[in-house]
């Protein structure tokens, strides 16, 4: 019974070695041999500057979109106004409606192309 079981263990373990020869992963080449694709697409501008209705003076204020976005979150994510600091340091007054909301369902409204 004893030889039976040490034949099995025996056979067993080749049948693994065997599995694990096979089943050993392929090696990358190095990374002196390997070439890397170059994009040439430009790059979209994340940072599209939006003009936002000033609070004091009706006038406009110079935003980058994810820190409008930045400004909406950080207030509540309310779909009122919200209060953000212009590109001049200026206090200014955002609306969800007309500032937030184009930026998710206007066509174009990050980059070329962009889909909403």
């Amino acid at each position: 019974m004893k030889g039976k079981r040490f034949f099995w263990l025996i056979g067993l373990g080749l049948c693994l070695i065997a599995l694990g020869w096979g089943l050993e992963p392929t090696r990358a080449a190095s990374n002196d041999s390997m070439e890397t694709a170059v994009s040439s697409a430009p790059h979209p501008d994340y940072n599209a500057q939006l003009n936002t209705t000033q609070q004091q003076g009706g006038g406009e204020c110079d935003i980058y979109a994810v820190d409008l976005i930045g400004a909406w979150v950080d207030a509540g994510a309310l779909e009122g106004s919200f209060p953000f600091t212009s590109l001049d340091e200026e206090s200014c007054t955002g609306d969800f409606n007309t500032d937030v909301l184009p930026l998710f369902t206007t066509e174009d409204a990050w980059f070329a192309g962009s889909q909403a």
